[in-house]
């Protein structure tokens, strides 16, 4: 049985242990290399949809959102859903009295000597405008709980279809378009993708 000496033993591991650095520098690298060529087509294609001339000036990572940033989100909505829907009762009850004090208007000018009935009408309308007012108020409350619905199930979408804790990355691109630059901040999935 042949003993290596305790010097080459050393010797050999410390280059083994080198080339397993090299190795490792050299896949980071193509790693880097690669996510960094996917992110600028990706870029490139959603700009060249404006235009035809297009040239990178810059882009830069400038956020990450993570799967707990989204969940955070998603019950943060579900409070303001809850408060909008609060507030809508209360401006249902507000739409409910104007409509029941034009609706006794109405009735008092029937019931009202014939000359007299005139004097009505502009009250009529005052309810009118403010039922009008109420009934806007609950139309737009309405569109910004869609809104909303639509942003949570935009998010679930996001969580479910993914497995990295990052969801996506909000990317500052500045470049160059048909001449103009254009700066804006791009949503881009971690299969760079654009949303």
């Amino acid at each position: 049985m042949i003993v290596k000496p305790k010097n080459i033993i050393m010797k050999q591991t410390h280059l083994l242990l080198k080339v397993a650095f090299i190795l490792l520098m050299f896949c980071g690298f193509v790693s880097c290399n690669t996510e960094d060529r996917n992110i600028k087509k990706a870029l490139k294609e959603n700009a060249l949809a404006d235009g035809t001339k297009y040239k990178l000036t810059e882009y830069r990572i400038v956020e990450s959102i993570l799967k707990t940033n989204l969940e955070d989100s998603i019950k943060s909505s579900n409070v303001s859903i809850q408060v909008k829907k609060e507030m809508m009762k209360m401006d249902s009850l507000m739409l409910n009295k104007y409509i029941g004090e034009r609706e006794q208007c109405k009735t008092q000018k029937q019931n009202t000597l014939w000359h007299l009935a005139s004097t009505y009408d502009s009250l009529i309308e005052d309810w009118q405008e403010m039922i009008d007012e109420q009934e806007e108020k609950l139309k737009e409350k309405q569109e910004e709980i869609d809104k909303i619905k639509d942003n949570m199930k935009s998010w679930e979408s996001l969580i479910v279809n993914t497995d990295s804790p990052v969801i996506y990355y909000v990317i500052k691109h500045q470049y160059i378009l048909d001449e103009k630059h254009i700066e804006k901040n791009v949503l881009l999935t971690t299969e760079f993708e654009i949303l």
